[in-house]
């Protein structure tokens, strides 16, 4: 069989494609450390691929938001701290003020002093976690929680100690403009995705969200600070509310009424020490999901390394052989190209 210079010519042309193609392949995977650079390459393990990285995506952006809400914790957390820590003052400040030998001027300055501790409840029970009011729960962001009002302090606009619970439904009521009691608009929870979905239940014209399936990252200024008041003394259950009776009865130089404001804070405490329990809680949920979010984005780009990623130092054996065949293709071609008449004129 006559074998032609064409033939020859389109069988080198070939081989030097090839060589030329693998070669570049070579060099691109070894760039983008990637096994393949199109689905067609190898449909089974890129469309596995594309799994393993849509679950890290995932995983990373619930990392994200966790975070955030770890944060918002801590800061709720260490104000209601702060605020347990001033109560701790205030029972010691009171008995020194009841103390007999204690002038009234002395008493005047401890009723100073009460005043200023008012003013830091009032700050931190408006704490904010960048522009968000942190125990506000549903209410306006712009507009800090706890506000002092010719009707006292209030909670995004409702009387705290006129504050009720339900018997019937266990709803926080508070008075309307018309003093008409009414279910509290702005003290819904806020709860986030803690990784499986929100779901919803109840019926078609009452849906509900199903609190077993999300987290809940807010906490209400009402539960850590108080509200209404104490069904047997009278007393304001709200600690910033409170301190009101306290400062009148210090500076009025009644001893028993500030006597009596002993008990009435380790009550208060009491039910702020409930509350940074529950937060607490929430704060090692959190921790311990976010550490297991973790391990499990190793085992996942480990995956995706496997699935994706190539052996360096076998590919750069793989490469130089293709360089060296390439070589070889390209001086192999100098003996089976005819020469032309431009090599002649050379």
């Amino acid at each position: 069989m006559r074998i032609t210079q064409n033939s020859l010519s389109r069988n080198y042309l070939k081989r030097m494609n090839k060589n030329y193609s693998d070669l570049y392949l070579s060099n691109m995977k070894l760039s983008s450390q990637k096994k393949y650079s199109r689905v067609s390459e190898n449909t089974a393990e890129t469309s596995r691929a594309f799994q393993i990285r849509e679950q890290i995506y995932r995983n990373e952006q619930w990392n994200t938001n966790m975070k955030n809400a770890q944060g918002e914790i801590h800061t709720a957390e260490n104000s209601l701290i702060t605020a347990n820590n001033y109560i701790k003052e205030i029972t010691s400040r009171i008995v020194q003020g009841v103390n007999g030998t204690v002038s009234d001027e002395q008493r005047d300055i401890i009723a100073k002093e009460f005043e200023s501790v008012q003013e830091e409840f009032i700050q931190l029970a408006n704490t904010k976690f960048g522009d968000k009011y942190i125990f506000a729960n549903s209410g306006k962001l712009d507009e800090p929680p706890f506000k002092r009002t010719a009707n006292g302090i209030e909670f995004n606009g409702y009387p705290v100690d006129k504050i009720v619970v339900d018997p019937r439904t266990g709803a926080l009521m508070g008075p309307d403009k018309n003093g008409q009691m009414e279910e509290l608009k702005y003290n819904k929870d806020i709860y986030i995705d803690i990784g499986v979905g929100f779901n919803m239940t109840g019926s078609r014209n009452n849906v509900e969200l199903d609190k077993t399936s999300a987290f809940k990252l807010s906490t209400s200024g009402l539960d850590a600070f108080g509200f209404g008041t104490d069904v047997n003394t009278g007393k304001p259950m709200n600690l910033i509310s409170a301190m009101d009776g306290l400062i009148k009865a210090t500076k009025d130089n009644d001893i028993a009424e500030m006597q009596s404001y002993i008990d009435h804070f380790d009550k208060l405490g009491d039910n702020l020490l409930m509350q940074i329990t529950d937060i607490g809680v929430r704060s090692t949920y959190i921790e311990d999901n976010l550490k297991m979010n973790e391990d499990q984005n190793i085992t996942f780009k480990e995956t995706q390394n496997l699935l994706e990623g190539i052996d360096i130092s076998e590919e750069i054996i793989n490469n130089k052989t293709r360089e060296m065949s390439w070589m070889v293709t390209l001086q192999m071609g100098s003996k089976l190209i005819p020469p032309s008449i431009f090599d002649f004129l050379r």
